[in-house]
């Protein structure tokens, strides 16, 4: 799969080509000389050559769907999704509400008060 990564994410193409993916970066299209200065251009460079485009752009991501091009768009809300996403694994491991401890200690343990430590009992 051929994929054209926007100016913004240059270096991706790189990891994207360690996993078989035959990857392009437009910045280094530029350097090469090709004519890619305008979202018009990268866009029309994507279709002609059949690549996926990857790009955090929104204006190209809109202009891709009304074009049929396929379109990665790593927009706001794309981010915060990976966001929550990678948060949840900690969610459960390191954070509980006070609600939830409550319960949990009203339904599982005695609670005896010592000094100067509480110690908590299997019921």
């Amino acid at each position: 799969m051929k994929v054209l990564v926007d100016e913004m994410y240059d270096g991706i193409d790189v990891k994207l080509k360690e996993f078989g993916y035959q990857a392009f970066s437009v910045k280094k299209l530029i350097a090469e000389g090709k004519k890619l200065t305008s979202d018009y251009s990268v866009i029309k460079y994507a279709e002609e050559n059949g690549m996926v485009m990857v790009t955090e752009d929104a204006e190209v991501g809109k202009a891709c769907k009304e074009n049929n091009i396929p379109c990665v768009l790593l927009d706001n809300e794309t981010i915060f999704k990976i966001i929550l996403e990678e948060l949840g694994q900690y969610k459960n491991r390191y954070f509980c509400s006070v609600p939830a401890l409550r319960d949990f200690l009203l339904m599982n343990t005695t609670i005896t008060i010592m000094t100067p430590a509480i110690t908590m009992a299997s019921k």
